[in-house]
């Protein structure tokens, strides 16, 4: 045996055994106890006739009674849990010692007292032997339990040969050596194979369990809102169809079916004045009021309502709710909504507008049966903060109408039917015309005149707010062109801008080039914007493009100035360089002593600020007057014309009109 592998071996000697090969022990004792107790049986009836008396008798009922205490006691073990401690080791190794000691004591009577009987000799010699084997065989994966046994049988007979007469015992010793050592390697490279056995099924089972982990942690990533720990849209759109499937058959000779099996009704919520919260609180605050907010849904609607969170401050959920009580829930998801939240030391008070659609009542598409749900949550939003609404046909009525106009939209932006007409501005110092805002205009064959507060929400929902955009700065600059050649110049011409048109940078600031490249700068374009344009949720996106153009030089105004509650943080974060005072205040400046004060407050923290100032809607002298005296710039509005179109603009910049008369 080399070194090393004498090295291997006692390393082996060393290796603790698991709580396995306990119970494997256990399990296999009560059979190696049976088959010792034949074998003492047959050893009994064997040599009765030729040794038997007092000495067998003992030696046969110590067998027997030892076998039966050790089988019992297996018996009932195998029903316990046992842990691989020293004590229970060092009992083991007890166990085998005494299991051993009937064979070894055997052979010494064997070869001691019975000398002269050859048969009780051959026999002893035999049973040894097996039992032996047969240990080495149940014992082997308790190592050290295992060469006890060898050692205690086999190494008796080896002192029984050699202290009796029997000729050519040495050998006998020799043999029971040889094969004791070969019995100890037989247990020592079994042992081995099963402890890298068990130590293959370790790894395995640890490399499954990290898979399993790994993966569950995958669908908690893929499936699972990282804010609020709800379901995110992924599983939101499986849940959607998956409860789709189940809703019950359309009826053959009759409307679809809604019975309790299948129907449900399908929610979207969107939080009003959270951008307030991530403006002033800062994003961790808001995510924590989403945590909130999403924890507040679940209590209101557990499962098996499925409630989500979609994108954003925008919520759904799936709820089983009777159609007569969707109402009540909905009514009491927006008193739970107004409720106050604690986060993080701050008491948050928002509240939550509700839409909500019926399947299949009203769709059965994911698609459409969503569609219903956010036009219902639209029609909440519109009446105002903390409302509800559920999707009716004159709703889905409406829907069809704006896909409608949306089509017509597409086809005016295709063959050129927007026109431009432009809203002259006057110095009201002298009542000299210096400038004009471009208005977009839409005459449709069929529909007659289309007003912009109609069409341009519909274009922006739909997408179509950009290509709108340049249709304007196309027909802008041709006119402008056009008045150059004709050797007119009235001021610079003012572009309103949409919101939409600051989420797109790259395409605005492409027209402002191509302006640039055609010789109009920031004396000839100004930009209008108004706090819509910060209603979205990235203000600081859009602010940053604003100062980006201010920079290229153009001016930018802020148009609307009083109505939105935030206008004066505006006039400190934008860089603007006009307001425009809302023709809401100028049509009772004279009868409205309130009107009137707003106004001159507003004019006086423009001089303050360094701002021009534009009031719209002016209409009467008497206005003319009041806004002179309160020391406002410019005005616009019927006193001195309607929107002229590009011809008749022209032609006014040639005339002018007459400062002291209205011009209807």
């Amino acid at each position: 045996m080399s070194a090393s592998r004498l090295h291997a071996d006692l390393k082996s000697l060393s290796v603790r055994p698991r709580k396995e090969d306990l119970e494997h022990l256990i399990r296999y004792t009560p059979t190696g106890c049976a088959l010792s107790a034949i074998v003492a049986a047959i050893v009994l009836i064997a040599i009765w006739p030729v040794a038997g008396g007092p000495v067998l008798g003992v030696w046969a009922a110590y067998t027997l009674g030892l076998n039966i205490w050790v089988f019992a006691r297996s018996v009932r073990g195998s029903r316990r849990v046992y842990r691989v401690t020293a004590r229970s080791l060092m009992k083991l190794r007890i166990f085998a010692i005494l299991l051993a000691l009937p064979w070894a004591a055997l052979t010494l009577l064997a070869f001691g007292l019975w000398d002269n009987h050859q048969l009780a000799r051959v026999v002893s010699s035999f049973s040894a032997v097996g039992m032996a084997a047969g240990g080495a065989f149940m014992l082997y994966r308790v190592l050290w339990s295992a060469l006890l046994f060898l050692v205690t049988i086999l190494g008796a007979v080896v002192v029984a040969v050699l202290i009796s007469d029997v000729q050519g015992g040495w050998s006998i010793a020799a043999f029971s050596v040889v094969y004791c050592v070969f019995l100890s390697d037989f247990a020592i490279n079994f042992a081995r194979l099963d402890w890298s056995r068990n130590d293959a099924l370790d790894a395995l089972t640890s490399t499954v369990g990290k898979l399993e982990k790994a993966n569950t942690r995958i669908s908690e990533l893929a499936y699972a809102d990282s804010v609020t720990g709800l379901s995110n849209r992924t599983s939101f759109q499986f849940a959607l169809q998956e409860m789709l499937d189940t809703v019950a058959p359309i009826d053959a000779d009759g409307p679809v079916k809604s019975g309790v099996e299948g129907g449900f009704a399908l929610l979207l919520m969107d939080l009003d004045r959270f951008k307030n919260v991530n403006d002033t609180l800062g994003h961790i605050t808001g995510d924590d009021l989403l945590a909130a907010v999403g924890q507040r849904l679940v209590e209101i609607c557990p499962a098996p309502d499925i409630v989500a969170r979609l994108s954003g401050d925008e919520f759904a959920v799936l709820c089983h709710t009777p159609k007569c009580d969707l109402p009540v829930l909905m009514q009491r998801i927006v008193v739970a909504m107004a409720q106050p939240f604690r986060v993080n030391d701050i008491s948050i008070h928002t509240a939550i507008s509700v839409g909500a659609a019926l399947c299949p009542d009203d769709a059965r598409d994911p698609e459409r049966l969503m569609g219903m749900a956010d036009l219902a949550l639209r029609d909440a939003k519109n009446e105002g903060h903390a409302q509800y609404c559920i999707y009716s046909p004159a709703l889905g009525q409406s829907f069809e109408e704006a896909n409608h106009l949306a089509d017509e939209v597409r086809i005016a932006l295709r063959n050129g039917d927007l026109s431009m007409r432009y809203q002259p501005k006057f110095r009201l110092t002298d009542g000299k015309m210096s400038g004009a805002e471009a208005l977009i205009r839409w005459y449709h064959a069929d529909m007659g005149f289309v007003s912009p507060d109609r069409f341009l929400p519909i274009a922006a929902e739909r997408g179509l707010m950009l290509d709108v955009t340049t249709a304007v700065f196309d027909m802008v600059l041709n006119d402008m062109m056009a008045w150059r050649a004709a050797g007119i110049s009235f001021g610079p011409v003012a572009i309103n801008l949409h919101a939409n048109d600051l989420k797109s940078p790259d395409v605005l600031l492409s027209h402002l080039e191509r302006a640039l490249g055609l010789g109009f700068g920031p004396e000839h374009l100004i930009l209008e914007i108004t706090e819509g344009c910060f209603s979205e949720r990235n203000p600081e996106a859009a602010i940053a493009l604003l100062q980006q153009i201010s920079d290229m030089g153009f001016e930018l105004s802020l148009d609307d100035f009083g109505t939105g509650y935030a206008a004066l943080s505006h006039l400190r974060t934008l860089p603007v360089s006009e307001i425009k005072i809302d023709r809401s205040f100028v049509a009772e400046i004279n009868q409205s002593e309130r009107d009137h004060t707003i106004v001159a407050a507003t004019l006086s923290i423009a001089r303050s600020a360094n701002l021009r100032t534009v009031v719209e809607g002016v209409e009467t002298l008497d206005q003319v007057r009041t806004l002179q005296a309160l020391g406002a710039d410019y005005g616009q509005g019927y006193y001195w014309t309607p929107a002229l179109s590009a011809p008749d603009l022209q032609r006014m910049a040639l005339k002018g009109p007459r400062p002291d008369e209205p011009r209807h």
